[in-house]
């Protein structure tokens, strides 16, 4: 089922409330609500070398965004 498959997408931090926080891919801004970033999340982010965030969340979470 494609709806389980994970995706990868880079963004860049931008604002952090204590509910959310909101990225930026280059095209557009969404938020991400900190529960779904939480250890057992279903969507994860991880900082690389050069400042970039990589989140890896489900295509279907993605798709709805608008994101890939």
């Amino acid at each position: 089922m494609s709806s389980n498959r994970l995706s990868d997408i880079i963004v860049s931090f931008v604002h952090e409330t204590k509910d959310a926080i909101l990225y930026d891919d280059g095209t557009q801004k969404f938020w991400v609500p900190k529960s779904a970033l939480s250890e057992d999340g279903y969507i994860q982010a991880e900082e690389n070398v050069d400042g970039t965030i990589t989140l890896t969340a489900p295509e279907h979470w993605l798709n709805n965004k608008g994101l890939i």
